[in-house]
C-alpha cells in the first residue's frame, strides 16, 4: 500500500522529489523522495547503466525539474570539490555537461524546496567541515544566485532537511548535528530571513532526519538514524511545532540510509533502515501511535547505504532499491503485499555506490534507479524496461 502523499506539512528534501510542487508534503522514502508510482509491470529490470560525469566524492544525489520544461534534472553534491552538479536534461534520457555552484567545505546533504516563496526552486546543502548550510537562491532557469545564505549549525551538519515543521505554510531548515549529537531547526519567514538556532538533544551522531506523521494525528514528527548508537530515534510533534524525545528503537550496526511508510498494508506507517555495517535492513512496524515492534531483518547483501522506495511495479506496495556503499551495485527488493520482500536482485553500477533514487527520469511511466558513485566521479542511471 502506498504512503499517503498530501497531509500538511513538508517538502522536496534530500534526494530526488521529482516535480515542481511546493505542497506540504509527507517525506514518505525518508531522504526526502516522495513514493512514486509506476505503470503496472510484473516483469521489471534496469540497465545497463548509463554514466554521468561529475565533481569528485559525489556524496547525495537529487532529481526534480529545475528549470520548468517538464524535463529530469538531477543534481549531485561533490563533497571532494566543494561543489554541487547540476545536470539539465536536454530530453528523455540525455543530458547537458555539468555546471556547478560552489558550497562551503565538505558538503554532505541536499534539499530542494521553495524557501523565499517565489516559486522558484532553491537548494540546501549541509556543509560539515565549517558547520553550516548553505542555501542557494534559484533563478528558476537551472542557476543559482552567487551569494548564497549562510546558516549556523552545530558540529558536523551530516545532512538536510526542509519542512514545514509548525504547519505555517513557510519551509524550515532542519539538520543532523553529528558531531554534537543534536539537530538544530532554523525557522523560515518567506523572507530569505530565519529565526536563531533552535537544538534537540539526540543520540550519538545522528545521521538522516525524515518526517512523518506517526501518530495519527495532523502533525509531523521526525525520526532520525543515529549512527553512533545502532538506533533510530523518534520525536514528537507538541502540536506547536516543537518537538519531544519519544523513544530510541534499536536497529542493526551502523545505520545509514532510512525510508517510512505502509510497508506491510495494515494502513499505518512503518520504517526501513539500511544497516551499513552488516548485510540487513531493519524493518520497524509502526503502530500508529509513535512506538514500533522490534526489528526484523531483512537480507540486502553487502553494504547497504542508501535507501529508496516506491511502488515499482505498480502493485499497490513500496518496495526497495538499496545502495552497496562497498561496492558496485544497487539492489532492488519487491514487496510481497505484506512487509516481507523478494530476494535482493543487483544491478551493476560505479565504484562505492553512495546514494540512490528512484524517479520516472525518461517521463515512460516506469520508475528508473539513479546513483551516486562516491569513488568514481559518475552517477549511474539505470533505465526501466518492462519485459512482459
Amino acid at each position: 500500500m502506498r504512503s499517503d502523499a498530501c497531509l500538511g506539512a513538508v517538502l522536496c528534501l534530500v534526494a530526488g522529489c521529482g516535480r515542481l510542487n511546493f505542497e506540504a508534503r509527507d517525506d514518505a522514502a525518508g531522504d526526502g523522495q516522495e513514493a512514486d508510482a509506476a505503470r503496472a509491470c510484473s516483469q521489471l529490470t534496469w540497465g545497463p547503466q548509463m554514466t554521468l560525469a561529475v565533481g569528485n566524492t559525489p556524496h547525495s544525489l537529487a532529481s526534480t525539474d529545475l528549470n520548468g520544461d517538464n524535463l529530469s534534472d538531477i543534481v549531485t553534491v561533490d563533497g571532494g570539490d566543494n561543489t554541487i552538479s547540476i545536470l539539465l536534461g536536454t530530453g528523455p534520457r540525455s543530458f547537458a555537461a555539468r555546471t556547478t555552484a560552489a558550497t562551503e567545505a565538505d558538503p554532505g546533504g541536499i534539499a530542494f524546496g521553495n524557501l523565499d516563496d517565489d516559486n522558484r526552486l532553491d537548494v540546501a546543502v549541509a556543509n560539515r567541515g565549517t558547520n553550516t548550510v548553505s542555501v542557494l537562491w534559484g533563478n528558476g532557469d537551472g542557476t543559482f544566485e552567487t551569494t548564497p545564505t549562510i546558516l549556523i549549525m552545530e558540529a558536523n551538519p551530516f545532512t538536510v532537511t526542509l519542512g514545514d515543521v509548525g504547519l505555517n505554510g513557510t519551509l524550515d531548515v532542519l539538520a543532523p548535528n553529528s558531531g554534537t549529537g543534536s539537530i538544530t531547526v532554523r525557522r523560515g519567514n518567506n523572507n530569505r530571513l530565519f529565526d536563531p538556532a533552535e537544538n534537540y538533544v539526540t543520540g550519538p551522531t545522528p545521521y538522516i532526519l525524515a518526517f512523518g506523521t506517526f501518530t495519527n494525528d495532523a502533525y509531523f514528527d521526525f525520526l532520525v538514524v543515529l549512527n553512533g548508537g545502532d538506533q533510530v530515534g523518534f520525536f514528537r510533534n507538541n502540536g506547536d511545532g516543537t518537538y519531544a524525545f519519544g523513544a530510541n528503537i534499536d536497529v542493526g550496526n551502523g545505520p545509514r540510509g532510512m525510508v517510512h511508510g505502509d510497508f506491510d498494508g495494515d494502513g499505518l506507517r512503518d520504517v526501513i533502515v539500511a544497516n551499513g555495517a552488516t548485510t540487513t535492513l531493519s524493518f520497524l512496524k509502526g503502530n500508529g501511535a509513535g512506538a514500533f515492534a522490534p526489528q526484523v531483518l531483512i537480507q540486502a547483501g553487502s553494504g547497504p547505504d542508501g535507501l529508496a522506495t516506491a511502488d515499482l511495479d505498480g502493485d499497490g506496495d513500496l518496495d526497495l532499491a538499496v545502495s552497496d556503499g562497498s561496492g558496485s551495485e544497487v539492489r532492488v527488493l519487491f514487496n510481497q503485499g505484506n512487509g516481507t520482500f523478494s530476494p535482493f536482485v543487483p544491478f551493476a553500477t560505479g565504484q562505492d555506490a553512495d546514494d540512490v533514487i528512484i524517479a520516472d527520469l525518461d517521463r515512460d511511466g516506469l520508475l528508473d534507479l539513479a546513483v551516486a558513485n562516491e569513488n568514481s566521479a559518475t552517477v549511474s542511471l539505470l533505465y526501466a524496461t518492462c519485459l512482459n
